[in-house]
């Protein structure tokens, strides 16, 4: 039977590794287009955007994600006690922040919608590259902070 790739790969692997070295060489691109950011639906689950503080759980999804220079950013921060039991009433303040020093970065008071979420605006001002989002809210007396970093902005 002929060599459908050709002599010199045959003379190089063999005949009988084609089909585990070309799915081996397939599998390795696949892996290196996700590690190198490959397109991911955008939700919060994608993007990685939850973290548990002092067990709570806070939540962020961005619209868009990501978010665009010098366009609205609605941004809903969802936080739950132990349990996910829903944080009613706890002021919440969201901010962007650009990974160059001197930048300065965005802050905007999330208001409460009910059922744990709150809802703000940010506006990343021609503001583009990597950025980390910032979550701190007060609640019971106590104050609490969801950092998000590697987020960049378009």
């Amino acid at each position: 039977m002929r060599d459908p790739l050709g002599p010199r790969w045959a003379s190089v692997m063999g005949t009988q590794w084609h089909l585990p070295a070309m799915f081996a060489v397939v599998l390795l691109v696949l892996a290196l287009t996700v590690a190198c950011g490959g397109n991911t639906p955008s939700s919060s689950s994608a993007a990685g955007l939850s973290q548990t503080v002092d067990g709570i759980r806070v939540s962020v999804s961005l619209d868009p994600n990501p978010p665009l220079s010098s366009q609205d950013t609605k941004v809903e921060i969802n936080i739950g006690g132990n349990g996910d039991n829903p944080i009613p009433n706890a002021r919440v303040v969201v901010s962007l922040n650009p990974a160059a020093h001197g930048m300065t970065p965005v802050i905007a008071a999330a208001e409460f919608r009910g059922n744990g979420l709150y809802s703000a605006v940010l506006r990343p001002s021609g503001m583009t590259g990597e950025h980390s989002i910032n979550v701190d809210f007060q609640w019971n007396g106590k104050a609490y902070q969801a950092s998000f970093k590697k987020l960049s902005v378009k």
